[in-house]
């Protein structure tokens, strides 16, 4: 058992490497990835500050949504298309 989450885990870091070796520099890569993640977060915090009514579920939902648009986006768009 041990054999194989070894091997699934050594198949997972090499496919890893070679992705990551396309998306340039790892600063780079962080903020791009702080960029992506924050913009849903400030959003989820002011919606809560501001809308009482709103509950747990909803904006919990919303920043879930929010986070994967973003970082779809991110990686789908920004990466053909620089700026």
């Amino acid at each position: 058992m041990t054999k194989i989450i070894s091997m699934f885990y050594g198949t997972l870091a090499t496919g890893m490497a070679f992705a990551c070796g396309s998306l340039g520099s790892l600063i780079s890569l962080g903020g791009k990835i702080f960029g992506a993640t924050m913009g849903p977060m400030f959003a989820y915090i002011l919606v809560s500050i501001l809308l009482p009514p709103v509950n747990l579920k909803g904006s919990s939902i919303g920043l879930v949504l929010g986070q994967a648009l973003n970082i779809w986006y991110d990686i789908r768009f920004k990466k053909t298309h620089p700026l």
